[in-house]
């Protein structure tokens, strides 16, 4: 059986609010394709599976470059 949840659909604002970002941010990636979502009419939702899969494709995973090169910028302003 269905959750309630899994049935709704949430608006370009509501999703841009459970991900922690701005809703111009999030439209720019939804027209780029770079995030799943469906028109309705004029308006972009998002289901729950579409929250998900943006969460994971906007999780980065830390590799040593980019720990390190984290690292070097910190220490550059710390040398002022």
């Amino acid at each position: 059986m269905t959750s309630t949840d899994e049935l709704r659909l949430y608006t370009l604002s509501e999703t841009a609010e459970r991900l922690h970002v701005t809703v111009d941010w999030l439209t720019k990636r939804v027209r780029a394709r770079r995030l799943p979502a469906r028109k309705s009419g004029r308006d972009w939702t998002f289901s729950a599976a579409d929250i998900r899969a943006a969460i994971e494709a906007m999780a980065v995973p830390a590799t040593y470059e980019t720990l390190t090169e984290a690292t070097e910028v910190s220490r550059g302003g710390a040398d002022r």
